[in-house]
């Protein structure tokens, strides 16, 4: 169950009810993100995000190796984990590599940090931290639900 959607531009949807998945049988690794289904198999993929609840931020890269990011008031620490994508109508700074995948920071100063990809040209981009969890054999993941409960949908 759901709690009522309140807000607008953007909305907030939060779960009422606990959502537990099932007992890992193995090892499922280090896991970024998570994904609902409207049914256990052949489903389809109703919402999914990233661990963590944190906002997505603006920034701009520079030509430099490795790319320095400026965004204000970020909040990073050094070896914090990232995801990096393309601002709406904008585009990334050129590289020699990924932006894809999960990022390292480091060289954080309040309003720069650089995540280990090399810039052949400027750009902007939305960048967003991410926590990792490792579920091991055993384990049971689960939201808690509640009002709010701590899975906590945004759209705008």
């Amino acid at each position: 169950t759901w709690n009522a959607a309140s807000g607008s531009a953007p909305s907030t949807i939060s779960n009422n009810a606990t959502i537990t998945f099932t007992t890992a049988t193995a090892g499922w690794g280090t896991v970024i993100a998570f994904g609902l289904y409207d049914a256990l198999t052949s489903g389809n993929l109703l919402v999914w995000d990233y661990l963590g609840g944190f906002s997505w931020l603006p920034f701009s890269g520079s030509n430099a190796t490795p790319c320095v990011l400026t965004s204000p008031a970020h909040g990073y620490s050094n070896s914090d984990s990232v995801v990096v994508t393309v601002e709406y109508g904008g585009t990334l700074p050129a590289t020699g590599g990924s932006w894809g995948g999960l990022l390292t920071v480091a060289n954080v100063t309040t309003d720069t940090f650089t995540a280990g990809v090399n810039s052949t040209g400027t750009g902007d981009g939305q960048v967003r931290k991410v926590i990792q969890q490792v579920i091991n054999s055993g384990v049971q993941a689960s939201f808690a639900g509640g009002t709010p409960g701590t899975l906590i949908v945004t759209a705008a």
